[in-house]
């Protein structure tokens, strides 16, 4: 709906909205570098920021992209989620509770807009980020495996896996 509104308007006043949203943008930005004391933080995302504030955010860096924001399920415990063009796993996930940001999956296009490194892997990206930042990202997988029962007589089973990785 934004989206739509906001292709109806003339230029003039998206230059004006534009302009509006970059200065709150580099305020955002500014503010951000003090939740790094207490949470992770990259260019302005940090953990626990409200997921509207991450939308504009995002806008900001990267306007040519199209993203969603959307609900993860159709429970109304069901997080949140920005999904962007060109990556496969969600940009974020927020709480369904309060709309505060929990996870961050930064793709290849948006980790080149901070950080260039030569590298080749997720792996090798996080090491030297690590040494840059004087960190230590760990590395965590997660695997789980479980059995789906089909309805409606739930006769019917089958085995799927889960597998994620994440520093």
């Amino acid at each position: 709906l934004k989206t739509l509104v906001f292709g109806k308007l003339s230029e003039a006043d998206k230059k004006t909205i534009s302009e509006g949203d970059s200065a709150k943008c580099r305020q955002m930005i500014a503010a951000a570098k003090d939740k790094s004391k207490e949470t992770f933080e990259m260019g302005g995302f940090y953990l626990g920021m409200d997921i509207e504030d991450a939308e504009l955010l995002f806008r900001f860096y990267f306007p040519e992209i199209e993203m969603q924001e959307k609900r993860d399920g159709k429970s109304v415990d069901a997080a949140y989620s920005i999904d962007i063009k060109g990556q496969r796993a969600p940009f974020c996930y927020a709480s369904a509770k309060d709309k505060k940001i929990y996870q961050f999956n930064f793709g290849k296009k948006v980790l080149k807009k901070w950080h260039s490194y030569d590298v080749q892997t997720f792996g090798e990206w996080a090491r030297a980020y690590s040494r840059e930042n004087k960190i230590d990202m760990k590395y965590k997988e997660i695997e789980k495996e479980a059995t789906v029962y089909v309805p409606p007589d739930l006769s019917e089973t089958y085995r799927v896996w889960f597998h994620q990785e994440s520093y």
